[in-house]
């Protein structure tokens, strides 16, 4: 993190003050594991460089799903029966206490039970999304399989999972850092970039950010792909990664009732309950552009989205207009798993990271880990 000497001057009263746990980051794995201390009667801080649900939390496709971005057959080739179970059924344990969340602070009228498919773009897809069928059947997993387009979109086969949801991870976040500070009496510091971490010699921490300089016994880093500029730990383990993002006017005809996932995990789209059209992905065609901390939409990648618009959904890019198109910066690892621990040179330092975009399918088991080991 990069904060000028005139910006951390520029309160005249700086905040120094004491918690247990500073939590730094406001998406949903860190409003979660604030919520969490707080509940367990910890005095607890959340320290967020800009607003709740700035990064990914806030720039995704609102999806809770089972699984992962590759398919369950590629999981099995890749890691082993086993190992690609276990994950899978991480995934479906994020998803129930992802939803007791949504019950508990009343947003279940927002919430999407819709189900999810994967499509399959090509032949040799299709192969595989019927094996992954065969395998989760097998390993007790809800799915059913068509060899076909159901939708008559151009794809070749589809893969349901009817227990996934859509909602709204924003509204979530909001509601939990309500809660904080109006029923727990936690401490939220937004706008306040934290871009120091140092121990002291009674085994403290000291958080410095911008305006501010608050002391704690333990501090939880939920800032995904931000945590590379943090500490220098993540620079080899965290990748910042762009995924791009548009939205259409609302459109007068159902187009699709499920959340859908197509081309190997790489597109990703759903109708809003407003009627309008959100499409995300076809970063893989610009991979080596797709990288670093810049929130722009790019000519190429949203160029590809609306040749991906028109080839499958032309009726939608006739009938409506693109009416947003935005960026998020997501934290990749190299096997494409979260990492959960604590800094080995600051072990008062615990981490829930590197959700590969997949922080929804994954952030709230991880971050109960790390609760876990705090």
């Amino acid at each position: 993190m990069s904060v000028g000497v005139w910006q951390q001057l520029e309160n005249n009263k700086p905040i120094a003050v004491d918690y247990d746990v500073v939590v730094v980051g406001a998406g949903i794995v860190g409003a979660y594991t604030a919520w969490r201390l707080a509940e367990r009667g910890q005095r607890v801080a959340l320290v967020e460089a800009r607003f709740p649900a700035a990064g990914a939390t806030g720039r995704n496709a609102g999806m809770l799903l089972m699984g992962q971005a590759e398919n369950y057959y590629r999981g099995v080739q890749n890691w082993g029966r086993a190992k690609a179970y276990a994950r899978w059924r991480l995934t479906v344990e994020n998803r129930l206490h992802t939803l007791e969340l949504i019950d508990k602070f009343g947003l279940e009228s927002s919430l999407e039970r819709c189900g999810s498919v994967v499509l399959g773009i090509d032949q040799s897809e299709a192969r595989e999304l019927e094996a992954s069928q065969q395998l989760l059947a097998e390993d007790g997993l809800v799915t059913t399989f068509a060899d076909y387009d159901p939708f008559e979109r151009g794809f070749t086969a589809a893969l349901f999972q009817p227990e996934d949801c859509g909602f709204n991870p924003a509204q979530l976040v909001a509601a939990m850092v309500t809660a904080l500070g109006a029923q727990l009496g936690c401490q939220f510091y937004d706008n306040a970039e934290v871009f120091a971490l140092k121990s002291e010699a009674d085994g403290r921490v000291r958080i410095e950010a911008r305006g501010m300089t608050v002391r704690a016994s333990q501090v939880a880093l939920c800032t995904n792909a931000f945590s590379p500029l943090l500490d220098s730990f993540f620079e080899d383990k965290i990748f910042p990664t762009r995924g791009q993002m548009l939205l259409t006017t609302p459109l007068p005809f159902t187009v699709i009732n499920t959340l859908a996932y197509a081309n190997y995990g790489y597109e990703y789209f759903r109708q809003l309950a407003d009627g309008s059209f959100l499409l995300g992905g076809c970063r893989a065609k610009f991979a080596e552009q797709e990288v670093g901390y810049d929130e722009s939409p790019t000519a190429n990648v949203q160029g590809a989205l609306d040749e991906f618009l028109l080839r499958h959904f032309p009726d939608v890019a006739r009938a409506a207009t693109v009416v947003r198109r935005w960026a998020g910066i997501m934290g990749f690892t190299a096997d494409s798993q979260p990492l959960v621990g604590s800094l080995p040179h600051l072990p008062q330092v615990f981490y829930a990271c590197g959700f590969t975009g997949h922080g929804l399918a994954m952030g709230i088991v991880s971050a109960q880990k790390m609760l876990s080991l705090m």
